[in-house]
């Protein structure tokens, strides 16, 4: 890349070099990517070494290994913010053994999530097998790998990783992501002073403290709100709780009423049907009492016999009071003798009842 000495420089800084800065967190991930910032790419490793290690010969028995240098001393990387143009930054050899140092000391370099398939993509499934900073000629970054100290100078941070998921060792291959690019939180410092880049790194300084400012105040504003929300959900809630006390009170109430009116009505129409049995009973046994049963046909012939002699003595009595009686009574006399056999049978019957 051709440097163009127009811009300005910033030089990467792991801990604060002005009065109330504070030291940055500095390495966090490293993302396997095609084209790395540092312009340098790495090499896939096979079981054997072959006469150049900057192309991959394939064999049968692959280590899915990736080797490649993550941070370059003095290496200008070109960047270019919307707030404040375009500018280079770079890290000092000391800077990368702070950051290397730090993160050892942290524990990042550890952790089995720390590489990620670029800088947009998901945790991928590798981890560091060894880590250095090259010291000398005699390295085996130049020795044993082949890299060339012109491209790899002293001071690099070299990363030796092992991929352990055969798909996304097909996707490294295939998209020639056989380099690194370091994420990390540093703070920069402007080398070569002027006026211009000052004033707009001054400016983006400005505006950040002024959305830090937005960001508090809207932070309050929703932690007022939450609270509000609450307090709502909580009156919401006992509301809720009483409406439920109050809807099982009269439930219950109504389900007293209900079944006492049923106990009545239940108790009303038993007695209703007792009174009514007891009257059917009565009618019945009285019925039962009061039966009038049709005469055999020897108990009729008796009493046609009998009827017979009671008639003739009612005649004989009937001629003796004619005799006896005057005139005057002769209608009465006339409506005894009227009685028929019939009428006469009828009497009888009913004395019978009686």
């Amino acid at each position: 890349m051709e440097i163009d000495n127009r811009l300005p420089i910033l030089d990467l800084e792991l801990f604060g070099f002005e009065e109330g800065m504070k030291d940055s967190t500095g390495f966090d991930k490293i993302a396997y990517v095609d084209e790395p910032a540092i312009e340098q790419k790495g090499i896939l490793l096979s079981k054997e070494t072959q006469e150049s290690l900057y192309k991959l010969s394939l064999q049968l028995t692959e280590k899915q290994q990736v080797l490649s240098p993550l941070l370059i001393p003095d290496k200008l990387i070109y960047r270019n913010d919307k707030e404040i143009g375009e500018f280079y930054i770079r890290a000092k050899s000391q800077v990368i053994k702070d950051i290397r140092l730090k993160a050892r000391q942290d524990g990042k370099l550890d952790d089995l999530n720390i590489f990620k398939d670029t800088h947009k993509g998901e945790t991928a499934k590798a981890f560091i097998l060894e880590e250095w900073i090259i010291e000398s000629e005699d390295d085996k970054t130049y020795t044993e790998y082949g890299f060339s100290l012109e491209d790899i100078p002293l001071g690099t941070w070299m990363v030796h990783s092992q991929v352990v998921d055969n798909e996304y060792w097909k996707d490294i291959k295939e998209n020639n992501k056989n380099a690194y690019s370091i994420e990390a939180f540093l703070n920069m410092k402007l080398v070569e002073l002027t006026s211009d880049i000052n004033q707009k790194i001054k400016n983006k300084k400005d505006n950040m403290k002024d959305e830090i400012e937005t960001l508090k105040t809207e932070l309050e504003t929703m932690k007022n709100l939450i609270t509000e929300l609450k307090k709502d959900k909580e009156v919401e809630a006992v509301e809720e709780e009483d409406k439920v006390v109050e809807d099982e009170k009269v439930e219950a109430i109504e389900e007293e009423d209900k079944v006492v009116e049923d106990e009545k009505v239940e108790a009303i129409e038993e007695e209703d049907k007792v009174v009514e049995d007891e009257k059917v009973e009565a009618i019945e046994e009285e019925d039962e009492e009061g039966e009038i049963t049709d005469p055999s046909e020897e108990e009729q012939t008796d009493i046609e016999k009998n009827f017979e002699t009671i008639y003739e003595e009612i005649a004989s009595i009937k001629s003796m009071i004619s005799d006896l009686n005057n005139s005057e009574d002769e209608e009465d006399n006339v409506e005894l003798t009227k009685l028929t056999k019939s009428q006469s049978l009828n009497v009888l019957t009913r004395i019978k009842r009686k």
